[in-house]
């Protein structure tokens, strides 16, 4: 008799989580029993190999193609959504890159996930912390959280947070039923004091994200220590046209803010060199800017007039400010990855796909992973290509995820 209670038992217990992984997304459509979130504070700094990168002051805007930034650290326990680049959504629309969790489909209530700085020395008294934020609840009862803690002893521990925001505290929108992505004017700047014990110390900070399954959180543009007097960044670059295409000029344009403490400068000198960042004003091409400055903190959108002739295939282009002592070297680069597809120059076009090249032919992910392959499908209702034996598909077998925005172009 007791094996066949231990059998009902594992049955009943095989049962709900089969009914938990299958009905998720019935759960997000219910508000019903959600839990509330337990106020955890975030103690040790994860193991990490080789040696910490150590900075002295840190302004991070998440540009970069690597993911998280060189010397950031990213803390994942049950191996689930976690921190993601973002690249459809930057601060106030001045860049198309973040760091976000997909809280909306995240269900594990009261899980964290957490972003650590690097290792920062050369802190004051007095010295501050700020970022942007965005974020929506699902509904208005959702309470996905953000805490950010200081460590003083380079990650050992950590003390109480310095912000603890979540639910309406933390929005910038309204509730939305759809996966939040912020627009312009969906965010938020926060500045918060760093306690007096920073000074000399090995900081670390830990942004830290708790899921109560509500809707998506994005972080931009922090930094940390004191501002500089003299500092220019480049925040971002893009092409015009934005469809890079194979043997046809493009322009190079930078979005650039003044980050220092005294008067906008008149002028400013840029270069752009495809592949790696100039070394210096000469390598690659220069230009001597004068800026229109708007907005707080000021900001402009510069357009250099020498063109760029891109070839087919991928690349990444550099921008790099170079500014007369200016006190932080560390955001005067930004670069932008891109695809030189080729041109149609002969109608009616056709392609089936046959060829193993595809020249021209790229897919892509705005908000989540890429599903686009080229093959023989072998799904329950598409089991052969329409002619040939190949085609582009997402997801060769089975079906693929919900809430996908992925294209092929």
């Amino acid at each position: 008799m007791k094996k066949f209670y231990y059998l009902l038992a594992l049955l009943i217990s095989v049962s709900l989580i089969f009914s938990q992984s299958t009905f998720a997304k019935e759960q997000k459509e219910s508000t019903v029993g959600k839990k509330t979130l337990a106020k955890k504070v975030h103690k040790t700094f994860p193991a990490k190999s080789g040696t910490p990168s150590i900075m002295t002051i840190v302004t991070e805007g998440f540009e970069g193609a690597t993911f998280p930034p060189t010397g950031w650290v990213i803390a994942n326990p049950d191996v689930d959504y976690t921190w993601e680049h973002a690249t459809n959504a930057g601060g106030f629309g001045a860049s198309t890159s973040s760091a976000t969790i997909n809280f909306y489909d995240y269900s594990s209530i009261g899980e964290e996930d957490t972003l650590y700085t690097p290792i920062i020395t050369g802190l004051q008294i007095n010295d501050s912390l700020k970022f942007d934020v965005a974020y929506a609840q699902y509904t208005s009862g959702d309470l996905d959280r953000l805490t950010v803690s200081v460590s003083t002893d380079g990650g050992a521990t950590f003390e109480a947070p310095i912000y603890n925001k979540a639910g309406t505290a933390l929005k910038t929108r309204n509730p939305a039923s759809n996966p939040f992505v912020p627009n312009s004017t969906q965010w938020r700047t926060e500045k918060v004091a760093l306690p007096a014990t920073v000074a000399g110390a090995n900081v670390i900070l830990a942004f830290v994200g708790v899921t109560d399954n509500g809707n998506n959180l994005y972080l931009d543009n922090i930094k940390i220590g004191a501002p500089a007097a003299l500092d220019v960044a480049v925040n971002s670059v893009s092409f015009a046209p934005p469809l890079i295409v194979d043997g046809k000029p493009s322009q190079v344009k930078a979005t650039i803010k003044w980050e220092g403490t005294s008067a906008v400068p008149t002028t400013v000198s840029l270069s752009y060199k495809n592949g790696s960042a100039p070394a210096n004003e000469t390598d690659g091409v220069n230009q001597i800017f004068t800026p229109t400055w708007a907005g707080t903190p000021p900001s402009a959108t510069v357009t250099f007039t020498t063109m760029y002739t891109p070839v087919y295939g991928s690349g990444e282009m550099f921008v790099r400010a170079f500014f007369p002592n200016d006190g932080l070297a560390t955001n005067d680069i930004a670069s932008k990855i891109y695809y030189a597809t080729i041109g149609v120059s002969a109608f009616p076009y056709f392609d089936n796909f046959e060829n193993p090249n595809d020249a021209g032919w790229i897919s892509g992910s705005i908000s989540s992973p890429n599903e686009w392959i080229k093959g023989t499908p072998a799904k329950l209702q598409l089991s052969s290509a329409f002619s040939g034996t190949t085609a582009w598909v997402t997801k060769l077998t089975g079906n693929y995820s919900d809430y996908t925005n992925i294209m092929k172009y």
